[in-house]
Formats: structure tokens, C-alpha cells, sequence
């Protein structure tokens, strides 16, 4: 610190000599008694934090810096935060507040003879590099004063005190995909803020203000403290060992704040609650916690207001950044690095201004409520992903009817039905009273949803192929009253019916987190999001699309997307009297042939084709020695079809059939039969009165 000026010493010395004005100024209102007492085993005596507060002073700046002999022999033994935990540091033989103050006067004076030497730093010590070492004091002080603010206030002593200002105000931002630049190189910045470092973050949105009383309310009123979906296992195991009802010193419409009952202020930033009630609530909300990564770039990017009002959770565990490198000493951040801790950012009312800096991580255990924090909440830019690239569908579909039409007899794979038109086909085809399937399926569902949810374990719902999920709710329902429902997850080739399947899902089930997954069954199985404990459904007899080769190879593939120990919970259609198949497929409204017609109008609308759908016939058959049902298109008369984005030409005679679909039928021994082939192991077979359907219920092994 040779090279610093002495007015730069004079403003180090000034800094300190604030910080211990307003210590005393806190204690100041308090009796010695109080001082002295230990309120909660989760704070230490306050007359420990002020003595603490010189002994960290003394050992840092005297005795490092300094080379000098300990002001107080026995301080080490007393006063350091790692010899003894908090509950045990009201039976030590401490100094009493007039010692204490008296200790940290004495250390002072040491300390500032240090600081005016004007050979300090000579040498090139580290420590005083920019003042580091008295930054380090500084700062340390400035936390301490907090900290007994939150004993003060957890011991309901009468205190001045304070309390978040409210920000009213509502509403979230768009923060763009992109890199940012994390931690900082600041002089006194601590060890785990550094290196400063570029990150590539996806797109998010946050909250432009924390999470305010008047939320909060909502979420104890909708019965979130006894919904056990919303809660994590650890989440709810402390909520119930701890009883919460509320935050932290709320009463019927009122808190208690420094030993007062005051209003409860509906647009304060709700504080005292832990890390699992916030993302309890979260879910609760339809959200998420942000990373501390996502928080500080969008604090960083002046998005964000009511900084410092409330410590804010996020969603990370406290690491290392990449290079990390402890200094001055591992005692300070490394020791504390792993999954045991959350980072709470922003800091709060109480927090000094040279402390709630951006760059600042805050950790504590996710039990913690004694602190000063609260949170805000963060989304998926997106909810739905998409593993189609911008060409893939249009390339998988010409490729399908370049080899389709060029076979013989002609065909092409049914998912070409549904675009948005054929969705809503499908749907309607569902409502027939033809259509027996889906009123089956659904009979089965209503009987044994909830045994479903028991046996599964799940607390994850996988539906492939989901179209509208309306028959999954009866599922979603069980699992939400059962305490299970976490997450939610859909995955269809068509966005836009997905897209609405979502947004429905995620008003319906707000304390779910929901996702949609564009993608292809045959392609896209490994990529599914593996969260939680997954029960994986594929209903209404879709894997009677599959052709007697598919079906094991998308069984197996499906298998190996799994964890030992998931479920898969399989719909199908059971054989029975060929002319009740028939009709299901061949209904006196006509639905079911527009939607086999509409295959020719997404490649009319997608590839420019000049298929005239008037020319051709829908035609449906029962293949007894295949036990499926065959379902073609046939050409009402000799034409010629072109397809000009394939620069292709396409001849059909009449009577000609382009096959479209097959339907298989089954018996359980043969769906068993093939699930155990694939690796499950089937555990349980429900149909239902009539015989006309079967639910499998199966687990990966």
C-alpha cells in the first residue's frame, strides 16, 4: 500500500471510523443484559458478534499486517466464528459489553497506526494490494451489523430497526439469449466473486420486482403452506418439523417487526421466508427461481427494481466460479462450496451499500428465515422447445413422400395428418359415438387414475403424442391430489396444437412446470427432459400405428430413454367384432375421411401439389390375419399429380390405393409379450366393462 496517497489513507481511515459509529449506534438502545443474553440457538449473543467484530480487526490488521502480539490473549479461543458453533457461544466466558466496546477501541487504535506507516506494503504483500486487507475489515464489520440486526429482530427486542420499502408494480422482462459478464475485479471484491468471467445464458424472463406481501397472501390463502405438490421432499419435510403457517412474524393481517405489531403492508417485498418456501412458491405460480447467474444479468442490465430491499433466493447451489482461487483464506467462501447452501443476491434494507453490490453472493442454508430475505421470480423465455430444426419438417416430409410415392403400393406415414387442420379433426373424431376409444380409455382412467398415480411414484407425467391432454388430466388430477404432481411434460410434432395444450396445462396446473417438446416419436425419445420420477404415457392405441417392425424398435428406443424403475403407462385398443372397428374408422358424419383426406392438403399446402381430394375415396378395412385395421386413400379415377416443390410427377389409376395408416389391434399377451422383449416389466392390466380397451401400466428394468 506504499504506492497509495495519503488521502487515500484518510479516506480508509474515515470509511472505518463510519462503520464503528454505526455499530455502536445499533447496540446502542440495548441493555447490557440484552447484549449478553443468547436469544436463538441461530444467532450468537450480540455482545460475541461485537466483540467478534474486533478480533477479526486485530487478527487481520494488527497481527498479519502489523506483526504485532494479539490485543486480546484469549480472543482466538473466544472469538473465532470457527471454533465454536452459534447455539454453544452464550456459555463461553465472554468480555461484557463495556469490555467489548473498550476491546474493539483498543484494536482500533492498532489499526490505524498501522495504516499511517509509511512503509506498509514495502514488500508487496497481497493484502495490500489497492487496501485489500482493509476492505476486507470494513466490509466485514458492515455484514456483522446486519447480522445483529437479525438477531434484534428474532429476539423481538424494541428496536429502531427498519424494515423493505414497498415497490409496487407488476410484470416481467425479456432478457435476450446471450453472454454476460459474471463477478468482478473490484479491489475489495471477496474471493468468490471472482474471476470475472463470460457465461452464455438462454433467453429468460424476471420479474421487474420482487415477489410483495399481497402475493404472498394469495399463496397462504390457496392453502400453499398444506399443498404438498408445491413442496420439494427436503421442502416439506422442514415445513412440517417446523409447523410454517406464514413468513417468519406474521400475524392475522399484521408482522412483527422489532418487538411491534405493525399493518401488513400489501406491496412490501415479503421477507423472512426460506429458500423452500420461496420455491414453494414458485411453483405455486407457474415460475421458477432464478439462477444467480440469470439474476445478476439481469441487474447488471438495469432491468430489475427493488434491489436491495430483500436478500433474494436463487435457485444455486453456492460453487466456485471457474479459476476460483481463495483469498486471503479458504475459511471465508471455499469451505462453504457445495449443494449444502443456496445464493441469495441483491442484498436488503439492511444491507450497507458497499455490500450490496451486483457481483455480491450471499449463501445460506435453505432453512434459514432469520435473514432478511425474500425473492422474485423467473420463467423460461420459451416453455416449449423445439428438437425440429427450421428445415427438419419440411425435409422429413419430402424425403417420406419422395420414397412414399415412388413405392408400391404407394403410402405415407400418418403424423403427416396433423397439421393444424388435422388436429382438429382428430378431436372431433374422438367426440363420435363411433369412436368408442377415446370414451374406453377414458372410463379406464376415471376408475383407476389414482392407482395409477400410487403405483407409478411419478411426480413427472410424460405424454408422447399429446395433442390436447385431455384425457391426462384425470391423471394430473390424481397425481396433484395425491402431493406428487412437480412437472409436466408434452411432446408433439405439431407446435401449434402444442403450443395451446400448454398454455392450458400451465393455467390449469399452476404449481406444475410445464414444457412442450416439438419433436418426432421415432427421433426425439432420448431428448426428452429426465427431471424427476417420470411416468412416460402413450394413449389412445397410438402404438397401433406402429407396423409389427416399428413397434419393437420404438418400444426399445423408448426403453432406453427411461431410468430403471419409471413407469410407462401404455393405452391400446383390444380386438373385437370387425364391424364395430370398422365403423369406428368409417363414421356416418364423414369426420374420419376428411381427416384421411387432409394428408393430401398438407401436401397441397406444403409442397404445392395439385391433389384434387374430390378424386379420391377414404376407404377403411379390418386385416383379420394381421389384426389391424388398413386404411388407404383411393383414386376415383385414372390423373396425374404434380408436386412441384420435389420437381416430382406422380400417375395414380383409377382405383389405385395410397396407403395411409394402420390401426393394430391387440390381446394382452401379445402387448406383454412385446413390452418384455423392450425391458419392462408389465404391473398392472386394466380394461374397461366392455373389454374394449386395455391400459398397461408398466416398469423399466
Amino acid at each position: 500500500m506504499s504506492s497509495v496517497s495519503t488521502d487515500s489513507r484518510a479516506a480508509v481511515a474515515a470509511q472505518l471510523a463510519e462503520a464503528r459509529a454505526a455499530t455502536f449506534a445499533l447496540l446502542e438502545p440495548l441493555s447490557d443484559d440484552e447484549l449478553a443474553r443468547q436469544w436463538s440457538p441461530l444467532q450468537s449473543p450480540l455482545v460475541w458478534d461485537l466483540a467478534h467484530i474486533g478480533h477479526f480487526e486485530d487478527a487481520w490488521i494488527g497481527q498479519r499486517v502489523g506483526g504485532l502480539s494479539p490485543v486480546l490473549e484469549e480472543g482466538e479461543e473466544l472469538y473465532d466464528a470457527f471454533r465454536h458453533a452459534r447455539d454453544g457461544r452464550g456459555g463461553l466466558p465472554l468480555l461484557d459489553p463495556a469490555a467489548a466496546r473498550d476491546y474493539l477501541c483498543r484494536v482500533r487504535n492498532r489499526s490505524l497506526a498501522v495504516l499511517g506507516d509509511e512503509s506498509l506494503g514495502a514488500e508487496g504483500d497481497p493484502l495490500l494490494e489497492d487496501g485489500f486487507v482493509f476492505g476486507l475489515v470494513l466490509q466485514h464489520e458492515r455484514q456483522h451489523v446486519e447480522t445483529m440486526l437479525q438477531t434484534i429482530a428474532l429476539a423481538g427486542l424494541l428496536h429502531p430497526g427498519g424494515g423493505p420499502r414497498p415497490v409496487p408494480g407488476s410484470g416481467d422482462v425479456l432478457v435476450q439469449a446471450g453472454p454476460v459478464r459474471l463477478g468482478a475485479d473490484d479491489a475489495w471484491a471477496y474471493d468468490n466473486e471472482r474471476p470475472l468471467h463470460e457465461r452464455e445464458l438462454a433467453a429468460f424472463r424476471i420479474d421487474a420486482t420482487p415477489v410483495t406481501n399481497r402475493d404472498w397472501v394469495s399463496f397462504v390463502g390457496d392453502g400453499g403452506y398444506r399443498r404438498r405438490e408445491l413442496w420439494s421432499d427436503e421442502g416439506w419435510a422442514w415445513r412440517e418439523a417446523d409447523g410454517a403457517e406464514a413468513p417468519l412474524g406474521w400475524g392475522d393481517g399484521t408482522v412483527r417487526r422489532f418487538g411491534r405489531d405493525e399493518p401488513l403492508d400489501p406491496d412490501e417485498p415479503v421477507q423472512h421466508v426460506c429458500f423452500h418456501e420461496a420455491e414453494a412458491f414458485a411453483r405455486w405460480s407457474g415460475a421458477r427461481l432464478p439462477t444467480e447467474e440469470e439474476w445478476e444479468k439481469a441487474a447488471k442490465a438495469g432491468l430489475l427494481r427493488g434491489i436491495g430491499e430483500v436478500w433474494e433466493w436463487t435457485a444455486s447451489p453456492f460453487v466456485g466460479y471457474p479459476g476460483f482461487r481463495a483469498f486471503p483464506y479458504p475459511e471465508y467462501s471455499e469451505v462453504f462450496f457445495g449443494d449444502e447452501y443456496r445464493v441469495l443476491r441483491g442484498g436488503s434494507w439492511a444491507t450497507h451499500p458497499s455490500v450490496a453490490r451486483l457481483s455480491f453472493r450471499n449463501w445460506d442454508f435453505p432453512i434459514r428465515r432469520q435473514i432478511f430475505a425474500g425473492l422474485r421470480l423467473a420463467r423460461d423465455a420459451d416453455p416449449i422447445a423445439s428438437l425440429l430444426g427450421p428445415g427438419d419438417r419440411r425435409a422429413a416430409l419430402e424425403a417420406d413422400v419422395r420414397e412414399g410415392l415412388a413405392s408400391s403400393p404407394k403410402r405415407l406415414p400418418p403424423k403427416w395428418h396433423y397439421d393444424e387442420e388435422g388436429s382438429r379433426l382428430f378431436g372431433a373424431i374422438t367426440q363420435l359415438p363411433e369412436y368408442y376409444l377415446t370414451r374406453r380409455e377414458r372410463e379406464i382412467l376415471e376408475a383407476h387414475a389414482a392407482d395409477i398415480a400410487a403405483a407409478s411414484g411419478a411426480d413427472t407425467l410424460v405424454e408422447l403424442g399429446a395433442g390436447t391432454s385431455e384425457k391426462t388430466r384425470l391423471l394430473l388430477d390424481a397425481l396433484r391430489a395425491a402431493g406428487q404432481l412437480r412437472r409436466i411434460v408434452v411432446l408433439d410434432v405439431d407446435e401449434v396444437t402444442l403450443r395451446e395444450s400448454v398454455a392450458r396445462l400451465a393455467a390449469e396446473y399452476p404449481a406444475a412446470e410445464v414444457k412442450g417438446v416439438v419433436g418426432d416419436l421415432e427421433r426425439h425419445l432420448a431428448e426428452l427432459p429426465r427431471e424427476g420420477r417420470r411416468l412416460v404415457c402413450f394413449l389412445g392405441s397410438s402404438i397401433g400405428n406402429f407396423d409389427v417392425e416399428h413397434r419393437p424398435r420404438f418400444l426399445r428406443a423408448l426403453r432406453a430413454a427411461m431410468a430403471p424403475g419409471e413407469s410407462f403407462l401404455l393405452g391400446v385398443d383390444l380386438v373385437k367384432d370387425p364391424g364395430r372397428l370398422v365403423a369406428a374408422y368409417d363414421d356416418a358424419a364423414g369426420v374420419t375421411a376428411r381427416f384421411s383426406l387432409n394428408l393430401l392438403s398438407v401436401l397441397n399446402d406444403e409442397l404445392g401439389a395439385d391433389f384434387d381430394l374430390s378424386t379420391f375415396e377414404h376407404v377403411p378395412r379390418w386385416d383379420a390375419g394381421r389384426e389391424l385395421m388398413d386404411i388407404r386413400l383411393r383414386s376415383r379415377e385414372p390423373q396425374h399429380v404434380r408436386i412441384p416443390a420435389l420437381d416430382l410427377e406422380v400417375d395414380f389409376a383409377e382405383g389405385e390405393e395410397l396407403h395411409t395408416e394402420i390401426s393394430a389391434k391387440f390381446r394382452r399377451e401379445r402387448i406383454e409379450a412385446e413390452l418384455r422383449e423392450a425391458g419392462f416389466e408389465p404391473r398392472a392390466w386394466w380394461t374397461d366393462e366392455a373389454g374394449d380397451f386395455g391400459l398397461s401400466l408398466s416398469a423399466a428394468v
